[in-house]
């Protein structure tokens, strides 16, 4: 595949313990490691299919990551489809910035016809 200049991305779609996912994507050697480190402390921390990790636990493990925000169940998300912009502006700051130096949020079109619970 590197060949033909396409290069793969290694990542995961965590949900933290209040409900909010996120996807995390490693960037480098360290990224998957911390990466790979996250997600073996959600499946100690919690019961069998059902990991435990906070946004406390992802900021720490946060270097060589990419945080991606733009699930349907991320506190950001949840915030904007209550139309709650001054909500979804405290959650912001939470994710992990400082995984890299590029944030980022995965965007999709509106789908009003989708009822939302």
């Amino acid at each position: 595949m590197r060949e033909r200049g396409v290069k793969p991305l290694i990542g995961a779609e965590v949900t933290l313990a209040h409900g909010s996912h996120l996807m995390l994507l490693a960037e480098t050697q360290a990224g998957y490691a911390n990466l790979s480190q996250l997600i073996t402390a959600g499946q100690l921390a919690g019961a069998k299919a059902a990991p435990v990790l906070t946004i406390e636990d992802v900021a720490r493990h946060a270097g060589g990551m990419l945080c991606l925000t733009g699930c349907r169940q991320d506190a950001v998300a949840q915030a904007i489809l209550s139309d709650d912009n001054q909500r979804a502006m405290q959650a912001a700051p939470g994710y992990p910035s400082r995984s890299s130096p590029h944030p980022a949020a995965a965007l999709r079109p509106p789908q009003r016809d989708v009822e939302i619970p």
